[in-house]
């Protein structure tokens, strides 16, 4: 599944669109399926499989349908008063705040709906003269523990795709692009970048510069992987910044003198981080942030924390509060 991106879409219509009613059928009939199984499983540890008995089995069925009450029940309201939490447009990337809100909302569900199918599951007991049952909010929690993991990883998976739609990535990276073509996307960029210059210069002093480039060993250059596959391959000056977001990393680097490019990579940052070590000029600022310090040019701020203004880049990094210290010692020797 792959979210259109739409940049003026509302918060809620987003979830509408990850959670089509086909897809919600879908999993209303899977998770009914697999609330039988849990079911059955316990009543027959505890011995109370009965299906000759007429009045077990009715209230069986109760049981089952209490599952997609509460689906439909709770997807309305949460569709309804999503437009009252949550009434901004999506802005993406999703900011750490928007993270913690959007997981916030989501254990929401998850509680409700729990609470929910537990009371629902008690007022039937009441009806068919069914004692007292304490462990029966034990039984549903047990039971919801792989649909949550489930409802989870679809969610980030579905809101993943909607930011590479997005930002027009796709989601897998195709395997077919030849070794013969990355070489020369390679090359290009190693000419683009050596051939603008802060001054000016001759056709063939611009050609002795691009000769120079090409030269180069394939040390001086920064490799980014992902899946054990060179995406860029940058010199270090070209690289401004790097950015957390999720599962991935958004490589802001220099593509012409006056054009900075904004590349989206499936890793960590803290591989970055690793791949970066040997160059100083670059520091881990915060935990979602990696800055050229050479980049660098006005910062904002106080002891809580800073804002780093880096040169032809419109968004800002920040400087934890921990690393304030270090990013003013860094800065120093800049």
């Amino acid at each position: 599944m792959l979210l259109s991106p739409k940049p003026s879409l509302a918060q809620s219509a987003l979830i509408e669109e990850a959670w089509p009613p086909h897809t919600f059928l879908q999993s209303t009939m899977w998770l009914v399926c697999y609330y039988i199984v849990i079911t059955l499983y316990f009543l027959n540890v505890e011995e109370r499989l009965n299906w000759h008995d007429t009045n077990w089995l009715a209230r069986f069925a109760c049981q089952i349908c209490s599952i997609p009450l509460s689906l439909i029940s709770i997807r309305s309201c949460a569709f309804r008063i999503w437009k009252w939490i949550w009434p901004e447009p999506v802005r993406l990337p999703y900011s750490e705040l928007d993270q913690i809100k959007l997981k916030c909302l989501q254990l929401g569900v998850v509680v409700s709906l729990y609470l929910l199918v537990t009371l629902l599951l008690y007022t039937i007991n009441k009806a068919f003269g069914v004692p007292h049952e304490p462990l029966l909010p034990v039984y549903v929690a047990i039971g919801f523990i792989i649909p949550t993991i489930a409802f989870y990883w679809y969610n980030e998976y579905a809101f993943n795709q909607y930011q590479l739609a997005y930002f027009g990535v796709k989601a897998d990276v195709e395997e077919t692009h030849s070794n013969a073509f990355s070489e020369a996307s390679d090359l290009n960029r190693s000419i683009q970048f050596s051939a603008y210059s802060d001054s000016p210069y001759t056709a063939q002093q611009g050609h002795q510069t691009v000769k120079t480039s090409l030269v180069l060993p394939d040390s001086e250059f920064v490799k980014l992987h992902e899946n054990n596959r060179v995406i860029l391959r940058l010199l270090p000056d070209q690289l401004y910044m790097v950015r957390s977001q999720g599962n991935y990393v958004f490589i802001h680097w220099l593509e012409s003198e006056y054009k900075l490019e904004r590349t989206l990579i499936r890793t960590s940052i803290s591989d970055i981080e690793d791949t970066l070590k040997p160059y100083p000029m670059f520091m881990r600022t915060h935990r979602s942030f990696i800055i050229n310090l050479e980049k660098v040019s006005k910062v904002e701020g106080n002891a809580r924390g800073l804002f780093v203004h880096v040169s032809k880049l419109d968004e800002t990094g920040q400087v934890s509060r921990r690393r304030i210290e270090e990013f003013r010692q860094y800065m120093a020797a800049y």
